[in-house]
């Protein structure tokens, strides 16, 4: 049982990291259904980086993550 509340915790700090800075940081501006759109947008997102680092396109370490926009 104490693993998993630790793993909750990290998987909860590293969400906090994540919204840092953007209007997702304050939790009660945050519902369920924004935060599943920026989940599947950030996947969608890095998954076509990592196809165009593929194919050789060469990116910058800025455009490397997604990043929640307000």
């Amino acid at each position: 049982m104490k693993w998993i509340t630790r793993f909750g915790q990290v998987q909860l700090g590293a969400f906090n990291s994540w919204v840092k800075g953007s209007y997702l940081e304050d939790y009660t501006r945050r519902g369920a259904v924004d935060v599943a759109l920026h989940m599947l947008k950030g996947a969608a997102y890095l998954e076509r980086v990592n196809q165009l680092k593929l194919q050789g396109v060469s990116l910058s370490t800025e455009l490397a993550s997604y990043r929640t926009s307000d």
